[in-house]
């Protein structure tokens, strides 16, 4: 399964690569490490931000950066005519051009994401409004009612993530952030929000988002094959038993041979006679 960490940070004022750091470290210590892949996109314009998703299609899409509320959320674009103050009033005063992505904008976005996409985390103030909206197309989406300071921005992604790579559900992994945020940051508890698409979402755990791999058994010795077979096969070597019942009938087959065919003898038992015939042709599987 893939994370996909995307960062936004025209003000350049937050600690961005301490959050990706606290991810990375959660799943290098997970016991899915191997089955997990955390992809980067930094420094994000808002076609940087849809380009990754569409050519990355993550599981879970983390924004780490601001937001405006209402407004929606902040990408860099200094061509934009849309400009953000910094140091308002101050000699140091910056005006620099954004592009602020509203709820209705996002919603379009994801509306055509790609279907395997179950979480979206919006690490950024007041975003709650663009969860919502997300949420009508996303399993689980977590934004923020008010502002987080970058601290607890970071200490609810660790916490979740850690729980998460442990093989929490994204629910209980996100209540146990936010439990940690009730703990060391009180002031911003409620602050972390979680939206779910629907009231019966199935909770999704770490190891039910990576795909299970088929398991394949080989041998050079006995194969041995109980049930209904259908189809031909090729046997390259040692022993075949099957095991067929067809309504009163039990028919055992022993084969002993190598390459495509295999040559043998064939016994028959029925219900009411026993039938010894020996087959010297072939026969194909």
């Amino acid at each position: 399964m893939k994370i996909l960490f995307v960062s936004a940070n025209p003000v350049r004022d937050l600690s961005l690569d301490d959050e990706y750091r606290a991810i990375e470290q959660a799943i290098q210590s997970s016991p899915y490490s191997e089955s997990i892949e955390l992809k980067a996109k930094l420094a994000c314009r808002i076609s940087d931000f849809m380009n990754a998703l569409n050519q990355e299609q993550p599981d879970i899409l983390h924004f780490a950066g601001h937001g405006a509320g209402e407004r929606g959320l902040v990408f860099a674009n200094p061509h934009s005519e849309t400009k953000l103050t910094i140091n308002e009033g101050e000699e140091n005063e910056e005006h620099i051009g954004v592009d602020l992505v509203s709820a209705e904008n996002l919603h379009s976005i994801f509306k055509t994401a790609d279907s395997n996409l179950k979480l979206v985390f919006l690490n950024a103030c007041l975003s709650l409004t663009q969860a919502e909206e997300i949420a009508r197309e996303i399993d689980f989406v977590i934004g923020m009612s008010d502002f987080i300071i970058d601290g607890t921005a970071t200490i609810l992604a660790r916490q979740f993530y850690n729980s998460f790579a442990s093989n929490k559900g994204i629910q209980d992994s996100f209540e146990q952030a936010l439990t940690l945020v009730k703990i060391q940051r009180p002031d911003e508890n409620e602050t972390p929000t979680i939206v779910l698409k629907r009231e019966d979402v199935e909770d999704i755990t770490i190891s039910m988002m990576i795909p299970q791999k088929e398991e394949k058994k080989e041998s050079n010795g006995g194969v041995h094959i109980n049930g209904n077979i259908t189809g031909v096969g090729v046997v390259t070597g040692g022993e075949v038993t099957q095991n067929i019942h067809n309504n009163q009938k039990n028919i055992t087959q022993n084969h002993t041979g190598s390459g495509d065919n295999v040559a043998g003898d064939k016994v028959i038992n029925t219900k009411n006679n026993f039938e010894n015939i020996d087959n010297k042709g072939t026969m194909n599987f």
